[in-house]
């Protein structure tokens, strides 16, 4: 019988807790117990914290995705983004390092030792070779947290919770309003709270919060459904009974002016609430999603990764806790390496199924080849 792959019940926190190979462990075939067998294809002597790889790599890859004339802009860009990188992998190493202490754990450096780890702290529970995930439990009540650390992680999860709806408000409205020609979508809260696997409360106190931060405004209506993002000089309303959420338009050059404030945006949102707690979710999309590429650009939300892969070098790529390889190309065939199965993919196949993601081959083009795997 074939493993249901499901992604683990988990408190979204822990992301920030644990080293970023820890993905691997979030795809289970059965939320209730399992053989350790069903994960024999993972990379267990894989270092549990991702190698940023060099700046020199971070640059070129900016800078051939900007005209020449703003590679200078892009190579600063990058160096900026691959310090900030640096300093909060050094920031999670050293606080993942301390809890183990306070422990008595030996701190992991391989996949196969992070487990164990986890095992100590009650996160797996091991009997023989059958594991069962605890992922959801709340770090609070598992890790060794004393005094203000307590206060600080019960802000820093509210953080974490709004990230998440925030990434989730601007997907929905990026999908169903690809130009944000009107900015107002609506959806079932209850839907919406499902999705996230968050108490509808949660996602309430979150948009509340996103109305302090980010600009969005929440129209409830008669019921207690929906969000949505909605245009403000339109006017436009949301269906009777469906409350809505504003959220500004995304920022464009003509945006920035001397001597004005720049827009609001939830993409700025998620950063500065991800800064304030020096390690949250910019991991929010990257971390269940992934920790690397090479010869290859990513693009990823909560549930899925658009890999663009470049014809003509060793591609790969590690996101949703899978690693994917760009074999070879001929004309509108592919051949892909996932979660170390090969498969042979053509435009407009349709997904096919392999460790528990959705794999579908989007386009072909002399330079580049484009494929989406999702969580099945």
């Amino acid at each position: 019988m074939a493993n249901q792959w499901q992604r683990a019940v988990m408190v979204p926190s822990w992301i920030r807790w644990l080293p970023c190979s820890f993905a691997y462990l979030t795809v289970v075939p059965d939320q209730h117990g399992f053989s350790r067998k069903a994960w024999s294809m993972l990379p267990w002597d894989k270092a549990v914290w991702c190698d940023p790889g060099s700046v020199d790599d971070w640059v070129a890859q900016a800078q051939s995705h900007h005209p020449r004339r703003e590679a200078d802009h892009a190579e600063l860009q990058a160096r900026e983004h691959y310090d900030r990188v640096v300093r909060v992998r050094a920031a999670r190493v050293e606080l993942f390092t301390e809890m183990c202490r306070r422990r008595g754990l030996p701190v992991p450096h391989t996949l196969e030792e992070l487990l164990s780890c986890l095992v100590g702290f009650g996160l797996f529970e091991m009997d023989g070779e059958w594991l069962t995930p605890r992922l959801e439990q709340n770090p609070i009540e598992v890790l060794p947290l004393a005094g203000n650390e307590i206060v600080d992680e019960e802000r820093a999860q509210q953080d974490d919770r709004t990230v998440l709806v925030a990434i989730t408000v601007r997907a929905l409205a990026e999908r169903t309003r690809p130009r944000w020609r009107r900015r107002q979508v609506t959806t079932d809260l209850r839907a919406f709270a499902a999705a996230l696997r968050m108490p509808e409360g949660e996602v309430r106190r979150s948009l509340a919060r996103l109305v302090e931060v980010a600009g969005v405004h929440v129209h409830p209506r008669r019921s207690p459904l929906a969000t949505g993002c909605a245009s403000r000089s339109r006017g436009r309303r949301s269906p009777a009974g469906f409350p809505s959420t504003t959220c500004p338009r995304p920022s464009t050059r003509s945006d920035a002016r001397p001597g004005s404030p720049r827009p609001r945006r939830l993409g700025g949102v998620t950063k500065r609430l991800t800064a304030r707690v020096a390690i949250g979710l910019a991991l929010a999309a990257a971390v269940l999603t992934g920790c690397s590429s090479e010869g290859a650009d990513t693009n990823c939300g909560l549930d899925q990764c658009t890999v663009t892969f470049d014809r003509g070098v060793e591609a790969q790529a590690s996101v949703l806790g899978v690693d994917a390889k760009l074999v070879s190309a001929e004309g509108d065939r592919v051949t892909l390496e996932v979660a170390g199965e090969q498969l042979s993919l053509t435009v407009g196949q349709g997904g096919t199924e392999v460790a528990g993601m959705n794999v579908t081959l989007e386009s072909v083009t002399d330079s580049n080849v484009v494929v989406k795997i999702a969580r099945a």
